[in-house]
Parts: C-alpha cells; sequence; structure tokens
C-alpha cells in the first residue's frame, strides 16, 4: 500500500507543469466542482500555465462531471467552441 500511495498520492509531477506552455490553442478546462479525487485548484494552475485557457466549475459534480452533470458539461463545450 505504502508504494501505490507514492505514485498516486499526491498526484504525480511527471514534467507536466513544464510543458503546459506549449499549449497553444485557446482551451477550456472543465472541473467537477466537488472534484474529490483531484482538487479543483489544480484546473486554476492549468489554467495559470496555459496563455489562453479558461476554467468552467461544474456546480454538483465531482470527478468525473462528463458523466454526474452531462448536459451542464456539454453546454459549456458547445458554448466554447461556438465563441
Amino acid at each position: 500500500m505504502a508504494s501505490i500511495l507514492h505514485f498516486i498520492w499526491p498526484i504525480p509531477e511527471r514534467g507536466l507543469a513544464r510543458r503546459l506552455y506549449r499549449v497553444q490553442a485557446d482551451t477550456l478546462i472543465v472541473w467537477g466542482e466537488h472534484d474529490k479525487v483531484v482538487p479543483p485548484v489544480y484546473a486554476r494552475d492549468f489554467a495559470a500555465a496555459i496563455e489562453r485557457a479558461s476554467v468552467v466549475s461544474v456546480p454538483g459534480a465531482g470527478h468525473a462531471p462528463q458523466f454526474a452533470k452531462t448536459e451542464a458539461v456539454l453546454d459549456k463545450v458547445l458554448g466554447f467552441l461556438g465563441r
């Protein structure tokens, strides 16, 4: 158990933070407001590292908002794509 926790908690850094600046596309980060697996602070950190990123929080959703609140996520994604 101790070995697996070394890899999964805290979230392992595999160099993502060093590479996010490379993302040049408009980026929408969709995060569940009540995510207990990966705290919403990560969404803000990712957005801060991506020049043209925005974050939307899905109220009432946890770690998989696309399953828990499908319509809300779809509305946010379609709104982002249609702008």
